[in-house]
C-alpha cells in the first residue's frame, strides 16, 4: 500500500510541535513553581523525565516513518525499472517482428516459378499461378479437394515452403510472447495480415483445408488471419461449406 509522503511530513511535523508545546508547558509550570517556591527536590527531574520519555517515543514514530519513506522509495525504483524493463520487452519483440515481416517480403520477392528454364511467374504471381493450377483442376475433375491438392499442387509445394514457415514462425512468435497482452497479440496480427494478398490468403486457405490437424491452421484460427476476405465468389462452394476459417475464431 502507498503511503502518501504529505500524510507523513504532516505525521512528523505534527509529532514536532506537540514536543514543543509539551516542552514549553514543562518549561513554564516548572518556572512557576520555582517562583512561588513550593516545589519538592525531584519535581524537575520527574517533569523533564516524563519529557525524556515523551522524545524517546516520538524518535521512534520518526525512525517508522523513515523506514516507511524508504520502503516506499525503492517500491518507487522497482516499479520504474520493471517499466523500463516491459518498454526494453516490447522494443525488442517489435524490432525482431518487423525484422520478420521484412523476410516475409522477401521471401515473396525472391519467389520463381520456372519451366524449362524460363522463369513463368515470380513474386506474388507465383501465387496466383499456383491458385489458378488447384482453380481450374477442381473445376474440371470435380471438387475432391484433396485428390486435386495431392495430385497436382503439391508436386509444386516446394516454391511456397519457405513461405509458410517463415509465415507460421511469424504466428507463432506473436502467439507465445508473454509480454503482449490477447488484444496487442491480435494488433500485431492484423499488421501481418495487412501484408498479405489476396492469392496469398486463398493459397493458405487451401493448405489449412488440407493440413486439417495442423497447428498452423490452430493459430491462423486463434488470430483470424484469413480476416476480410470473401471465398464465396472464387472457391468452390462444396469447400466453403464444409469449412470457413472465420467459423473457428476462438
Amino acid at each position: 500500500m502507498r503511503i502518501n509522503n504529505r500524510v507523513l511530513l504532516l505525521i512528523g511535523c505534527g509529532s514536532a510541535v506537540f514536543m514543543a508545546i509539551v516542552l514549553y508547558c514543562n518549561y513554564m509550570y516548572a518556572s512557576s513553581l520555582k517562583k512561588t517556591g513550593d516545589v519538592e527536590p525531584g519535581v524537575f527531574g520527574d517533569m523533564f523525565g516524563a519529557s525524556n520519555a515523551l522524545f524517546t517515543g516520538l524518535s521512534f514514530v520518526f525512525l517508522i516513518i523513515t523506514i516507511l519513506l524508504q520502503r516506499q522509495d525503492i517500491n518507487d525504483q522497482q516499479k520504474e525499472l520493471d517499466r523500463q524493463n516491459k518498454v526494453m520487452s516490447t522494443q525488442n519483440f517489435e524490432t525482431t517482428f518487423f525484422n520478420m515481416i521484412n523476410v516475409h517480403h522477401e521471401i515473396v520477392n525472391s519467389m520463381q516459378l520456372t519451366h524449362n528454364s524460363t522463369t513463368v511467374e515470380k513474386a506474388r504471381g507465383v501465387f496466383l499461378y499456383l491458385f489458378s493450377v488447384i482453380y481450374e483442376k477442381l473445376d474440371s475433375e470435380g471438387n475432391n479437394f484433396s485428390r486435386v491438392y495431392l495430385r497436382y499442387y503439391l508436386p509444386l509445394n516446394y516454391h511456397l515452403d519457405h513461405y509458410y514457415s517463415n509465415l507460421y514462425e511469424i504466428i507463432k512468435y506473436i502467439d507465445e510472447s508473454d509480454i503482449l497482452t490477447f488484444n496487442l497479440k491480435e494488433r500485431y496480427t492484423s499488421i501481418l495480415r495487412s501484408q498479405l494478398s489476396e492469392h496469398e490468403k486463398l493459397m493458405i486457405f487451401y493448405r489449412i483445408l488440407y493440413y486439417k490437424d495442423s497447428y498452423f491452421k490452430v493459430l491462423l484460427e486463434r488470430y483470424d488471419i484469413l480476416k476480410n476476405y470473401n471465398y464465396d465468389s472464387i472457391v468452390p462452394e462444396p469447400l466453403t461449406k464444409g469449412y470457413n476459417p472465420h467459423d473457428h475464431i476462438s
